[in-house]
């Protein structure tokens, strides 16, 4: 019998599906993330790697989108609009 490990999204591929369901461009999602101008780039091009905190608040995010998805469309409001 063998054992397969189920490869596990990572966050940054966490974050790329959040960006293409609701549509955000990366001042959008950097705003939404609280993250400095350029920090998302990065992660998305690998130079460099989200911390745990960043993984937390994604996983946040996406139970908002379950449980209260007025609550999630309501932060995205305000982070298009001051991007």
């Amino acid at each position: 019998m063998t054992t397969e490990t189920i490869a596990q999204p990572t966050t940054v591929d966490r974050i790329r599906a959040m960006m293409v369901r609701h549509g955000l461009n990366q001042p959008q999602t950097e705003k939404l993330l609280g993250v400095a101008h350029g920090t998302l780039g990065n992660w998305l091009t690998g130079t460099r790697q989200p911390n745990q905190v960043v993984s937390t608040l994604v996983g946040v995010l996406e139970e908002a989108e379950v449980f209260y998805p007025g609550l999630f469309r309501d932060r995205l409001g305000r982070a298009t609009t001051k991007a």
